[in-house]
């Protein structure tokens, strides 16, 4: 996977506090090493898959918390009678 890295960066780490898989390659926007970086990559092959997301049951997780929670809505929404529509 190529990921452009900010262009004020001289390294090819990701920025502070972003996680990405060992085989993400960050580059600059210079058309030159966008390009190195692709060929780097499509020459090295497939890479195996990256569990740095993964997390056991999170869809599970997500329908329970979803499940359990009180349902809020801000705004309340009123049918307006067709003589209101009519003089729109």
């Amino acid at each position: 996977m190529f990921v452009p890295r900010h262009a004020g960066r001289g390294h090819r780490r990701p920025p502070a506090g972003r996680l990405s898989a060992e085989h993400v390659v960050h580059a600059g926007y210079d058309a030159g090493e966008i390009e190195r970086a692709v060929q780097a990559q499509m020459h090295h092959g497939r890479y195996a898959p990256s569990q740095i997301y993964y997390q056991p049951d999170a869809s599970q997780a997500i329908v329970d918390v979803l499940a359990s929670v009180e349902l809020y809505t801000q705004k309340r929404f009123h049918d307006a009678s067709p003589a209101v529509i009519k003089n729109l």
